[in-house]
C-alpha cells in the first residue's frame, strides 16, 4: 500500500480528532476551547492537519506576528502509532513555506529538554537552540529549549 502523506487545513469539524491527538501527545493538554479558538482565528493563525491516506494522524498550529516579522510555532503533534513516517517533518516544512510567505524573518519554538527526536529534526531544517527556561513543562516538570530559525531576511526562496 502506498502511504500518501497531506497536509490541510484545519477545520473546526475536525476538533474531536485534533483533541484526541491532543491528548494523547501531551501531558498537560489544551482544552477544547482552546483549540478551537486556535482554529476558527486563520487570520493570524496557521492551523493544520496532516492526513495519512484519509486518517487524520497529526497538527500543527504557527503563529504570525506581522508587524514585527516573527513567527512562533505551538505546537507540532503526530500519534505515537504513527510517528517515524514523516508527518511531523512535512508540517514544518508546510509551516516554514507559510512563514516565507508570509514575511516572517525569524521562527521561534520551544520544546521538552528531553525531546531529543524532534530537536534533531529542527536542527536538521536550519534551527538553533539559543536558551533554556527552567521548570517551563508541568506534568512532569521539565526544561524548555528555546529555539530559532532565521530566514532568508523574510523572502521568499527564488
Amino acid at each position: 500500500m502506498n502511504n500518501i502523506l497531506r497536509v490541510k487545513p484545519a477545520e473546526i469539524g475536525m476538533l474531536p480528532q485534533i483533541f484526541a491527538i491532543e491528548k494523547e501527545c501531551f501531558t498537560d493538554p489544551w482544552t477544547v476551547n482552546m483549540l478551537r479558538e486556535v482554529i476558527a482565528d486563520q487570520e493570524e493563525n496557521t492551523s493544520v492537519v496532516c492526513f495519512l491516506n484519509d486518517q487524520i494522524i497529526g497538527f500543527a498550529f504557527l503563529w504570525v506576528y506581522k508587524e514585527i516579522k516573527e513567527a512562533h510555532i505551538e505546537n507540532i503533534a503526530v500519534k505515537p502509532d504513527f510517528r517515524g513516517f514523516g508527518a511531523g517533518e512535512t508540517m514544518l516544512v508546510h509551516l516554514l513555506d507559510v512563514c516565507l510567505k508570509k514575511g516572517v524573518a525569524t521562527v521561534f519554538l520551544e520544546l521538552r529538554k528531553s525531546n531529543t527526536i524532534a530537536q534533531k529534526m529542527y536542527e536538521k531544517h536550519g534551527f538553533v537552540a539559543n536558551g533554556l527556561r527552567k521548570e517551563y513543562y508541568t506534568k512532569p516538570k521539565e526544561d524548555a529549549i528555546l529555539m530559532n530559525k532565521v530566514l532568508e531576511d523574510g523572502n521568499e526562496k527564488a
